[in-house]
């Protein structure tokens, strides 16, 4: 079970935060063993960008289980250190004797940074609380600690039923993913993805699903996730996952490309140049490869023409446009190194290089988007801010004008 799922489930807070650790235990299904996964929040991440977008909290301190629950507990929530503080709580809660009656014949496997521990009851008097030495893991992600777990249950167990409980994409495309590579070799009898809330809650079973698509087009699943956008990696605006699966899907040549993202540190030349065909199909163009040229040619689409100049009313949005090249290559980066996690989650320590240099920066003491090279140098563009407006016409405010020369052509 994703632990942020488990947090969020319940709209009635209670008043404390140890009348919550029993409502959020009591809410455990009722299963012999029980793997609540959580994050790692890591002060320097890839998914900085992601949270930061999704709010921020005040921190908040928790003294003990009598300690009061803020009235905006999803706001609470919003802050990593106030999840870390949560998750200990619960953790030092649900361990205790006063939980061993509940536990009866249940194990509950729960993660706590990077630690695992088991807790349980022989005798309904007891608990016991033991560290998982094979659950230690350095992942941040619970997404990824999830396939981690399955892994050690399908090596320990001769059979095994599982269902995974959690709303995130990126764990039905790994569940999915390793299915296809590893899992339905082994003892797996049955995974269902258990997903969605309210009336949109459903089980999804991942081997029906796997089986019926191809086998390449499930190992390309992890790098097109990364590619068409996910928590850590930006998405093509207004282009959306059907759209995009629909043309990879009828287009098979494509599939060996995206299974070689995440395969290696660096993107091969070929790769590279096969995402930029895939962008420009997307975009709609069979004939135009060069994303740089298609660029420009839905740019004039856009514009009106005026001569020698081109003009875009207010209207305008450029964001529909195609990346340039240097972007596009960025983004093919992030999409790689992102893909290589994915695809080491089997691994308890995997080794990752950091992310400075595959498509994000150091910026202001923070992990930040590389999104590509400035298009002006810094002393032009300086001048150009200093002079805005000053040798502008008002009635010409509202346009965007562009100098370009006649002769250019975007075909060729």
């Amino acid at each position: 079970m994703d632990g942020n799922v488990m947090f969020h489930c319940d709209k009635n807070v209670p008043e404390t935060f140890g009348m919550l650790a029993q409502t959020l235990f009591h809410m455990l299904p009722a299963c012999s063993e029980i793997h609540i996964v959580t994050d790692t929040y890591k002060d320097i991440s890839i998914k900085s960008f992601e949270r930061n977008r999704r709010g921020h909290s005040d921190t908040f301190n928790i003294k003990g289980p009598a300690t009061k629950v803020p009235k905006n507990f999803h706001q609470f929530l919003c802050s990593d250190s106030n999840k870390k503080q949560l998750i200990r709580l619960l953790l030092s809660e649900w361990s205790s004797d006063t939980y061993a009656p509940h536990l009866k014949s249940r194990k509950i496997f729960f993660v706590c940074e990077e630690s695992c521990y088991s807790i349980s009851s022989q005798d309904g008097t007891n608990t016991d609380c033991q560290t998982i030495m094979n659950l230690e893991s350095s992942q941040e992600e619970a997404d990824t600690r999830i396939v981690l777990h399955i892994d050690f249950l399908l090596q320990s167990n001769s059979n095994s039923n599982i269902v995974v409980r959690s709303t995130d994409t990126d764990v039905f495309i790994l569940l999915l993913y390793f299915y296809c590579k590893q899992f339905k070799s082994s003892n797996l009898e049955i995974i269902l993805f258990d997903t969605g809330v309210g009336d949109k809650r459903k089980l999804v079973n991942i081997g029906k699903v796997a089986s019926s698509y191809p086998a390449d087009l499930i190992l390309a699943l992890p790098g097109f996730h990364a590619f068409s956008g996910c928590d850590s990696t930006s998405a093509f605006v207004r282009q959306g996952k059907l759209k995009p699966f629909r043309l990879l899907e009828s287009n098979p040549n494509y599939h060996g490309s995206f299974q070689n993202l995440g395969s290696s540190v660096i993107v091969m030349e070929d790769t590279k140049t096969e995402m930029g065909d895939f962008t420009c199909l997307m975009y709609g163009s069979n004939k135009i490869k060069s994303v740089d040229s298609l660029r420009f040619s839905k740019a004039k689409e856009k514009f009106s023409s005026k001569g020698s100049l081109i003009s875009a009313d207010e209207n305008t949005d450029l964001s529909l446009l195609p990346p340039c090249l240097n972007s596009l290559n960025l983004h093919v980066t992030r999409a790689n190194y992102q893909a290589m996690i994915w695809k080491r989650v089997t691994e308890s320590h995997p080794d990752v290089p950091a992310p400075v240099h595959n498509g994000w920066k150091f910026e202001n003491d923070s992990l930040v988007i590389d999104w590509g090279e400035e298009m002006f140098p810094r002393e032009i563009t300086d001048v150009l801010e200093d002079n805005l407006g000053s040798d502008i016409d008002d009635d010409m405010e509202d346009d965007l004008y562009v100098d370009i020369p006649e002769s250019y052509d975007s075909d060729e």
